[in-house]
């Protein structure tokens, strides 16, 4: 049986550091498990997503996948 949720929620941060204005720091962390996770650019964090959407996709679990279609850009 799959435990894996069929979900996923995250915490975003982003901050600079004083003293060091040009390195943006980002961190994502997984309210559930407490699990955090550091990147060291934009790339990088989309990568991660990436491979967790498609993680999430082939566990086929296409019904349980949020509905993008009110989504809004803000």
């Amino acid at each position: 049986m799959d435990t894996r949720p069929s979900y996923r929620s995250f915490l975003l941060r982003l901050w600079r550091r004083e003293g060091d204005p040009n390195r943006p720091y980002v961190l994502l962390e997984d309210p559930l498990t407490g699990k955090r996770v550091g990147f060291s650019s934009l790339q990088a964090l989309v990568t991660y997503l990436q491979a967790l959407y498609d993680e999430l996709v082939t566990a086929g679990s296409e019904g349980d996948e949020p509905d993008e279609t009110n989504a809004t850009e803000q």
